[in-house]
């Protein structure tokens, strides 16, 4: 919910219309709050979209995993996470890219049953924590950004 879900939206809507909302944002008066929350994102390998809802039929899935676009950056590769844990991976992709997302998951897959054929991975302690995108919404952006949801 906020302003973030707001401009996520407008990533999903057409690109010249994406693009135009973009320079608005890194041009407005927050443009230095904006300009700091696109560098972390455009710098990010992906996108972790934590979910307060628990999808229990397929419908529900479907809807949260694919159709949702508050919480969403498509420009990005996401690891979505509902409430209960359960988790997806959207992203748009190239011939190749599936191959090692769905190479990846099967990973995760494996280790969390016990039967993972990889070593384990050091933990990296210096690893920098998640943080809060903040960002500074003008008004013209928030209406193409409803647009963009209908």
């Amino acid at each position: 919910e906020g302003q973030g879900c707001l401009v996520g939206r407008l990533t999903a809507a057409d690109r010249d219309v994406w693009a135009e909302q973009r320079e608005a944002l890194e041009n407005c008066e927050g443009a230095a709050v904006n300009q700091a929350t696109l560098a972390a994102i455009d710098t990010a390998l992906l996108v972790i979209a934590l979910e307060d809802t628990t999808p229990t039929t397929p419908e529900e899935r479907l809807g949260l995993w694919l159709k949702a676009t508050e919480n969403r950056w498509y420009d990005k590769h996401q690891l979505i996470v509902a409430k209960d844990g359960s988790a997806a991976i959207n992203f748009e992709h190239a011939f190749g890219d599936g191959v090692t997302w769905l190479r990846w998951m099967g990973d995760i897959w494996s280790t969390m049953r016990g039967t993972a054929v990889l070593p384990a991975v050091p933990e990296v302690p210096e690893a920098a924590p998640p943080q809060l995108l903040e960002w500074v919404v003008p008004d013209g952006v928030a209406a193409a950004a409803r647009r963009a949801e209908a």
